[in-house]
């Protein structure tokens, strides 16, 4: 069990991620009284989510003026928040109308617990760092899960 202080810095990594691959993709982050609303350009709901930086001054507001960023996108609003960490802002999507569709439990290990597993036979890992072989993992991507190549790069 994480205590409260792993996760709050848990709960701070994950907007600074976002904000990182939303950079990646060429889309824009958009600051609403402490949420992140991370639109990435990529139409798919899960690849722009809204998330807490930090709790708002007034939550409903927050949520209110976040989802008026998706306007115009196609999507819908969608928060990921830690329930224990961001009550009020889960309160506050609920007086929206917003439910809770899933539920994405998280986990962590310090480094130095962590245990070298090999692959399975028959598989290899490595890192691409050659444009060419980027081109065959967006195929492999696409063949595998039905992605859209375009968006699988630009993502």
């Amino acid at each position: 069990m994480l205590d409260r202080w792993d996760q709050e810095r848990i709960a701070a990594f994950v907007p600074a991620a976002w904000a990182q691959r939303v950079a990646a993709c060429g889309g824009t982050v958009h600051e609403v009284d402490g949420l992140a609303v991370c639109l990435t350009g990529v139409p798919l709901a899960p690849f722009n989510p809204t998330l807490v930086v930090r709790l708002p001054d007034d939550p409903d507001e927050a949520v209110a003026r976040a989802a008026t960023r998706y306007e115009g996108t196609g999507l819908s609003i969608g928060i990921d928040l830690d329930v224990s960490l961001h009550g009020p802002v889960r309160q506050a999507a609920a007086r929206a109308g917003l439910t809770m569709v899933e539920s994405r439990p998280g986990m962590t290990l310090r480094p130095r617990e962590a245990a070298r597993v090999d692959p399975p036979d028959g598989v290899e890992l490595f890192r691409v760092d050659d444009p060419a072989l980027l081109d065959e993992l967006v195929e492999v991507d696409a063949a595998a899960f039905g992605g859209e190549p375009a968006m699988t790069r630009r993502f």
